[in-house]
């Protein structure tokens, strides 16, 4: 679903000698389908790597049932409703992909994109070797950001090199890469 509203701002100051920029977008009311997640419950092992999958199956629905020591289908459906009075996700067992609304999550995020923090230093420290203004600064890119997305990061698009796809699929995360966190570091010189 697209977001009801995006948009951006800066903040910059300085103090003295020092100065500062700081940079954010936010996006507000925007829902991911998270693949992802749903792949948690998938039957391959290496799809719940590191996770309690025996947590997400203790509340999922059940059509098997353990009888003196032995796995027993359950084919009565008044024993499959008591079997299943608490289940609270969808049956696990499946060859093939499907689709639910447990994927869904809400994509809303406020990101601070960069961070700026410079220093000028005293021209009558520069002008002894020649320089009129000299200014050091650190960046931070991708600095923070904050959302209930339960995923890697909120703004997603699908791996296109899933199925020979050749576009992007904006709002589903099935193997995207997040963002990357980068520092520079530099100079503004004048002479």
């Amino acid at each position: 679903m697209n977001p009801k509203h995006t948009g951006g701002f800066s903040i910059n100051g300085n103090y003295k000698a020092i100065d500062f920029t700081l940079n954010f977008n936010w996006s507000y009311g925007n829902k991911i389908y998270d693949a992802d997640y749903l792949a948690a419950f998938y039957g391959s092992k290496e799809d719940g790597l590191y996770r309690n999958r025996l947590n997400y199956l203790s509340t999922s629905y059940k059509i098997y049932d353990i009888q003196g020591g032995q796995l027993v289908s359950v084919t009565d459906p008044a024993a499959l409703d008591a079997l299943n009075a608490n289940a609270t996700t969808f049956l696990p067992y499946h060859e093939n992909p499907i689709c639910s609304t447990l994927g869904i999550q809400d994509g809303s995020f406020l990101r601070l994109n960069t961070v700026t923090l410079g220093y000028t230093l005293p021209k009558s420290l520069t002008t002894k070797v020649g320089i009129s203004k000299l200014r050091i600064y650190g960046s931070i890119y991708n600095a923070l950001t904050f959302t209930k997305y339960p995923g890697l990061d909120p703004e997603v698009n699908t791996n296109t090199s899933i199925n020979s796809a050749q576009y992007p699929t904006l709002g589903l995360d099935f193997g995207s890469y997040p963002r990357a966190r980068s520092f520079t570091f530099g100079l503004n010189v004048e002479f």
